[in-house]
């Protein structure tokens, strides 16, 4: 009797320890995910800036090329109030993350003038 109690013990940890190894690998790859995906944004800042430069505000989506496999970012444009808002969506193996940038044309160019990050899906 103690030996299957023992044995019931012991495979009650081995599926713990098992659901465990599992939970933490998803963690590990959402925040490796996450961190690629903040470095996708940081790039899409000077890719908003130049696709203004090149074709203003017009509303239109643009899709960026990646060095990272399996990763898409997209840029929507459109004009508002006589300043361009540019939402760019990153996504990466199932994980997203967006931010919103308002432009305003200047002497110099076009200058960021506000920059919120917002939720996105994965898909």
């Amino acid at each position: 009797m103690m030996a299957i109690i023992g044995m019931a013990v012991v495979a009650g940890v081995v599926l713990i320890m098992g659901a465990l190894f599992v939970h933490e690998g998803k963690r590990t790859r959402a925040a490796m995910a996450d961190a690629q995906l903040r470095q996708l944004l940081v790039a899409s800042v000077p890719a908003a800036k130049a696709e203004l430069v090149a074709n203003g505000d017009v509303e239109r989506d643009v899709t960026v090329e990646t060095p990272v496999e399996g990763a898409r970012l997209v840029l929507h444009v459109q004009p508002v109030a006589g300043k361009a808002a540019v939402r760019a969506s990153a996504v990466l193996r199932g994980f997203g993350a967006g931010q919103e940038m308002v432009f305003e044309k200047k002497a110099g160019g076009w200058e960021m003038t506000d920059v919120k990050l917002v939720r996105t899906s994965g898909e």
